[in-house]
């Protein structure tokens, strides 16, 4: 069946099921998501005087919880987007890192970068610097702004309406971004819509089936066998079934099969492998966390961690969200992930009930 066929079949989710959803979506802090949260906070306050939004979140579940539905959507597949990107592995060995401690991880780029201020018609370049800006009005009304630094210096780019204000980075020398003025907020997305924000994403059905999922990846897609008493399969999700996902994209070839007992969930999910991907993951951890290597045999090896990230109430827009965050060793929040067959596995639970030796046996079943 194709893409087109399946879209044009599923039914679209409903608001609350959308919420639902996300609150228990799994959002792997990787060094980009890190960063690009630091720089991107993605919706003004509609308070013109206070300039950045505060963002309030204690967990990951209340960030989602309290974002309106767009710009949580956005964040989700930007996720998903950044999940692969690689922060390190040991060359020599060849042994992927799916966990990287935060220490390991350079200081943000573009942290103390003077910006490119946009008001109105009004274009104010930083004095000194080779960074060139193009505007042009879309048809829908939205801005379409791009800019490049002609030494490929970090690109930092603050746009100012009578909606707020908003900040958004890129260190690899050129930005490119569509920005739309909602009713009480500003929303930003990156080309094509692949680089978040709010603006006119159209949420993915819920209902997709594995054999679907399988088709749109290209891969068989392995499900649970071997699950605890009380759990089920909730929900198949793979950014392949938007109608209009980012072409050639490698990042958005992953499925997440999540499944739940109605309290906790349990999470699978299966990234197809590329020849320029690693599987370095390199999600972001605590320095103290503690990180064990779990022998699968078949020359395999997996990586486990237990812990979370306690993200403070307050986060100003421009700083490293995980700066003043604290990791929780006891938080039930475990992962455990692998590579097998040029697939990266990881799977994910926040049951305080289950153990490492659950999850083996939950990956016991699986037909790798």
């Amino acid at each position: 069946m194709k893409q087109q066929e399946m879209s044009e079949r599923q039914s679209q989710p409903t608001e609350q099921e959308i919420i639902t959803w996300l609150e228990t979506a799994v959002v792997p802090l990787s060094n980009n998501y890190r960063q690009r949260m630091a720089a991107q906070p993605w919706l003004a306050d509609t308070n013109k005087e206070t300039k950045f939004m505060e963002n309030k979140m204690t967990t990951r579940r209340q960030w989602y919880g309290r974002f309106a539905i767009g710009l949580a959507l956005a964040m989700l597949v930007l996720a998903c987007v950044l999940v692969i990107t690689p922060a390190g592995r040991t060359l020599a060995q060849n042994v992927y890192r799916y966990f990287v401690p935060v220490s390991e991880i350079p200081a943000i780029k573009y942290a103390d970068t003077e910006p490119v201020i946009i008001e109105d018609d009004k274009v104010t370049i930083p004095e000194g610097s080779n960074i060139t800006v193009e505007t042009a009005v879309n048809e829908d009304g939205s801005t379409q702004i791009t800019a490049e630094d002609g030494d490929g210096d970090p690109v930092v780019v603050q746009i100012e309406t009578d909606k707020g204000s908003v900040r958004v980075a890129e260190d690899e020398g050129s930005l490119d971004i569509t920005v739309t003025e909602t009713e009480n907020s500003i929303a930003v997305s990156g080309p094509k819509g692949g680089g978040g924000g709010g603006g006119g994403m159209i949420p993915p059905s819920l209902d997709l089936t594995v054999e679907e999922a399988s088709e749109l990846l290209e891969f068989d897609v392995q499900e649970i066998n071997q699950l605890p008493e009380g759990y089920q399969l909730e929900s198949v999700f793979t950014p392949l079934a938007l109608p209009e996902p980012p072409p050639d994209n490698p990042g958005l070839y992953f499925v997440s099969l999540q499944y739940s007992n109605g309290t906790d969930v349990i999470n699978l999910t299966q990234h197809k492998q590329f020849p320029d991907m690693t599987a370095g993951g390199g999600q972001v951890v605590g320095d103290d966390a503690k990180v064990q290597s779990v022998d699968l045999g078949e020359g395999i090896t997996a990586e486990y961690v237990q812990g979370q990230w306690i993200i403070p109430e307050t986060v100003t827009p421009g700083t490293d969200p995980l700066a003043d965050a604290t990791w929780d060793n006891n938080a039930p929040d475990q992962r455990l992930t692998w590579t097998a067959q040029n697939i990266l596995f990881e799977l994910y639970t926040n049951s305080p009930d289950l153990t490492l030796d659950d999850l083996l046996t939950i990956l016991a079943g699986l037909n790798h």
